[in-house]
C-alpha cells in the first residue's frame, strides 16, 4: 500500500510539472540575470579572503594573493576593495589587461577619490600594456590597449601620445597626426612642443607636405628649439620645390643643430642645391 501511494505521487508530480528537472513554464524569463548582492556570509568572507591576500601581498606572494582575491571577487562582486586589490596583484604580476578590468570593475563602484585613483591605476596598466604590445609589433593590439586607456581619462597626454605613435609605427599617418595634434592641444611647453614635432614628422611622411611647413614654421614661431624644425622644414619645402626656402632653412638648421650626423646632412643637401642652380 505505501509503495502504491508513493507511485502515485510520483506520478502527480510528473503530471503537474513539478520537480527540479521541470521545463520552465510558458512565457518565462529564462534571461541571465547579473549577480545580486552578496548575502551576509558571503561579504563578510570576501572580506576575510581580501584581508588574508593583503597579508600574502606583504609577504611577496602575488601569486597567492591572487587566488584568494579571485575568491573574494566571486563572492561578493559589489564590493569595490576587493576588485580595487585584484587590479594591484594583477598589475603586480604583470597581467596589465586583467588589472585594467579589475580596476574598471572597481571604479564602476567606487565614488569620488577613491573612482579617480583605480581610473588613474588602469590608465598606468593601459600605458605599459601599450607599450609592451608596441615593442612586440603588435600594432592593433596596441592601438586597443591605448583606446581602452583613454576611455578612463580622454585627456591623457601620455596615451594619446602613444596612440599616435603606435599609428606612425603602423605607417597610418594621417589618424598618426590626429592624435598628435589632440596631444599638442593638452599640453603646453616641452610636451606640447614634442606633440608637434611628432605630427609634422607624421605629415611630412604621409606626403602633406604643405602641411608640415605649417607645422614646423608654429615650433619655431613658438621658439621651440631641439626639434630639429629648420631641418624638418626644409626637407618638406625641398618636396614642393621651393628650393630658396629649403635653402635658407638648411643653412640655419646647419648652424643650430648640436647632432653631428644631423650637420652633415644639411651640409650635403645644401651642395646638393647648389649644383642645382
Amino acid at each position: 500500500m505505501r509503495i502504491l501511494t508513493l507511485v502515485l505521487i510520483a506520478l502527480c508530480l510528473a503530471a503537474c510539472g513539478g520537480g527540479n528537472n521541470a521545463a520552465p513554464a510558458g512565457g518565462a524569463n529564462t534571461e541571465v540575470l547579473p549577480p545580486k548582492n552578496a548575502g551576509p556570509n558571503d561579504h563578510l568572507k570576501a572580506i576575510e579572503l581580501r584581508d588574508r591576500a593583503a597579508k600574502l601581498i606583504t609577504e611577496g606572494d602575488n601569486t597567492g594573493a591572487a587566488e584568494l582575491a579571485e575568491q573574494a571577487a566571486k563572492l561578493d562582486p559589489n564590493e569595490p576593495t576587493v576588485h580595487d586589490q585584484l587590479g594591484f596583484i594583477y598589475e603586480n604580476l604583470g597581467r596589465f589587461d586583467d588589472a585594467i578590468e579589475s580596476y574598471a570593475r572597481a571604479a564602476e563602484r567606487f565614488e569620488g577619490k577613491d573612482r579617480r585613483r583605480v581610473a588613474s591605476a588602469a590608465v598606468g596598466c593601459a600605458l605599459k600594456l601599450t607599450a609592451k604590445f608596441l615593442q612586440a609589433g603588435k600594432l592593433e593590439e596596441a592601438e586597443s590597449a591605448a583606446k581602452r586607456g583613454l576611455e578612463f581619462s580622454p585627456d591623457s597626454y601620455e596615451l594619446t601620445m602613444q596612440l599616435g605613435k603606435v599609428r606612425f609605427e603602423g605607417a597610418v599617418y594621417d589618424a598618426a597626426a590626429d592624435a598628435f595634434d589632440s596631444a599638442a592641444g593638452l599640453v603646453a611647453g616641452t610636451p606640447h612642443y614634442e606633440a608637434l614635432s611628432w605630427r609634422g614628422q607624421s605629415e611630412f611622411f604621409g606626403g602633406e607636405y604643405e602641411k608640415a611647413v605649417a607645422t614646423y614654421t608654429r615650433l619655431i614661431d613658438e621658439g621651440a628649439t631641439g626639434y630639429e624644425a629648420y631641418g624638418w622644414r626644409a626637407y618638406s619645402n625641398f618636396k614642393l620645390n621651393r628650393l630658396d626656402d629649403a635653402e635658407m632653412d638648411f643653412q640655419v638648421a646647419a648652424a643650430r643643430t648640436a647632432d653631428p650626423i644631423k650637420r652633415g646632412d644639411y651640409d650635403e643637401a645644401l651642395k646638393q642645391l647648389a649644383e642645382r642652380k
